[in-house]
């Protein structure tokens, strides 16, 4: 299939790719490649703010998957009407035609092929550790030097690096243009899809990053028809009535409302989709109201289609969130808490905020590196012991 899309912040923002069905492949060997979380990227952003001097930078690696050698090549056939009349020309494929199809053996790397990331991630492994580099034994994508004070966190072919002093990220990048075309973004502007604003204050104490997703809201708005709510909306989820005296919580009602038809189904799976990874990444507000709604968005209902249309009211009034972090000590600390009986049939909520701090007495705020929310899978039978499996699956998180 051929896949068309604008990347802005690319020297060639319109691009097209022709990808490879690759699911009807079979591959003797594994194929999974390991990489950097989200998680890892806001730690590193952390560790710069936090080290004295370190400065943050991106390296992006061009046609990454395209430049690596196939170890067996596959094939491929495309129908002749499929392919632009300019392609033909250019390729002289009209002589290659058997049956109205041209076949092409594919001997690089192509989007789509299982084998594609795996075979480039190793190739590009072999030459980092050649020049030094070596991956963290416990961290996925977290690479060092053995000896220079540079770090970086990569994800397919993106670098964050924190350096201190320049030559060291020089010497990165002298490795990589070795082998490869790089763009270059010295001040760290972007990673993950995620925009970064720096403040390298002169007093170590106050500097600062806030990330955020620009235009990203604006966007998904314009993509589903949803206008800004004449007046604003403050918070993206409905809260539950509270019940003045209750001698005892109750569960909340059976929703009871008639199921959305398949379009309306695939509306509300969509805008969930949308609204995840910018959740996770830079509006951890969002977080709770995406679970409860993904844990019915099999068979959504008109009061689901509700709860997304106060998602959206939210998301509309504020378009541009983020989180903001600072330098610290680098001490992992977190908050956890549990919502008793007020998800559908019996369940509680458990959220914790993850975060980075000092040993002081009154520590200051930091933003989260990571938020859980989730409903707890089993019923429980107190406020407390919601309390207790919300700190458990918290530590988890920590531990791992």
């Amino acid at each position: 299939s051929v896949v068309c899309e604008v990347r802005p912040g690319r020297a060639d923002p319109n691009r097209t790719r022709v990808t490879v069905s690759g699911s009807r492949i079979e591959r003797p060997y594994d194929v999974s490649t390991p990489t950097g979380s989200l998680e890892l990227v806001k730690l590193v952003i952390n560790s710069v703010l936090s080290r004295k001097n370190a400065t943050f930078a991106c390296f992006d690696l061009e046609n990454f998957y395209l430049d690596t050698h196939m170890k067996d090549p596959e094939y491929v056939r495309v129908k002749l009407a499929d392919l632009p009349q300019e392609f033909i020309d250019e390729y002289d494929l009209n002589k290659f035609v058997r049956h109205e199809w041209v076949y092409f053996e594919i001997v690089r790397g192509a989007y789509g092929l299982l084998q594609s990331g795996r075979l480039a991630n190793d190739l590009l492994r072999k030459r980092l550790e050649k020049a030094g580099y070596f991956e963290a034994a416990t961290t996925p994508g977290l690479w060092k030097h053995k000896w220079q004070p540079i770090q970086f966190c990569l994800i397919v072919d993106d670098f964050g690096i924190e350096y201190v002093g320049e030559q060291h990220a020089n010497h990165l990048k002298e490795v990589l243009t070795e082998h490869y075309d790089i763009s270059e973004d010295w001040k760290g502007k972007k990673i993950a899809s995620m925009d970064l604003a720096w403040n390298y204050a002169a007093k170590h104490e106050e500097r600062t990053c806030r990330i955020s997703i620009k235009e990203y809201i604006a966007n998904m708005l314009l993509r589903f028809g949803h206008k800004k709510p004449t007046k604003p909306q403050l918070s993206p989820h409905k809260h539950r009535e509270i019940v003045y005296g209750a001698a005892e919580q109750f569960t909340p009602e059976e929703d009871s409302t008639p199921e959305l038809d398949e379009p309306g189904k695939k509306h509300i799976q969509e805008i969930v989709g949308a609204l995840l990874y910018y959740g996770r990444a830079v509006d951890n507000k969002l977080l709770v109201a995406l679970s409860a709604i993904g844990a019915h968005q099999a068979s959504p209902t008109e009061r689901t289609n509700d709860t997304i249309s106060q998602l959206l009211d939210y998301c509309a009034t504020f378009p541009n969130d983020g989180i903001l972090y600072r330098s610290s000590d680098m001490l992992v600390a977190a908050h956890s808490d549990a919502g008793f009986h007020n998800e559908s049939k019996g369940r509680s909520r458990a959220g914790a905020h993850v975060f980075l701090w000092e040993d002081a007495p009154m520590p200051k705020w930091n933003g989260a590196v990571l938020t859980i929310s989730q409903i707890i899978k089993f019923v429980m039978t107190s406020a407390s012991e919601a309390e207790l499996g919300a700190m458990f699956i918290t530590a988890q998180a920590l531990a791992s």
